[in-house]
């Protein structure tokens, strides 16, 4: 494997890896420290025992973190939107209530999955839309974004 290293503040430096192939298993020494889902097979079609992925997968759906995109499917490779990430984080800290049930997005509407955990992700400050009145539920939610809210989930908020 051929790392770079870009150098950041200071003198401190991160490596560069390519991300690891759907079709290559994560290495023992990172997987040995994760926690092991109960179920040794998964119900998705889509996700093969040896993906590097397959145990987070079935250890998120056994959590109740995720659900795959049909009863068959998890589709690994698909782009996570804005809504699909806060409600992963949502259902992670057990689908807590929100306080306050009046969306401040004109975008969303109570009816939808994730109206709960968006609303549940503002009053954490782990997001506050897009803009003063949107949420953008639909929009590809970048690893910027990402990194973002688990930051601010982790107890770090804005």
């Amino acid at each position: 494997m051929v790392t770079r290293e870009i150098p950041l503040r200071m003198n401190r430096v991160f490596p560069l890896r390519p991300l690891i192939p759907a079709s290559e298993k994560m290495p023992d020494r990172i997987s040995a420290q994760l926690p092991a889902p109960a179920a040794e097979t998964c119900d998705f079609t889509d996700v093969k025992a040896d993906a590097y992925y397959c145990d987070a997968v079935l250890w998120a759906a056994e959590k109740g973190i995720t659900v795959g995109t049909t009863a068959t499917t998890f589709s690994p490779d698909d782009a996570c939107n804005r809504a699909q990430i806060v409600t992963f984080l949502w259902r992670a800290a057990g689908s807590p209530a929100p306080k306050d049930a009046t969306s401040p997005f004109t975008d969303m509407s109570s009816g939808q999955f994730f109206y709960q955990a968006v609303l549940w992700a503002v009053e954490q400050k782990i997001t506050n839309g897009t803009a003063e009145k949107t949420f953008s539920p639909y929009k590809t939610c970048t690893r910027a974004e990402t990194v973002t809210f688990l930051y601010r989930c982790q107890g770090e908020k804005s």
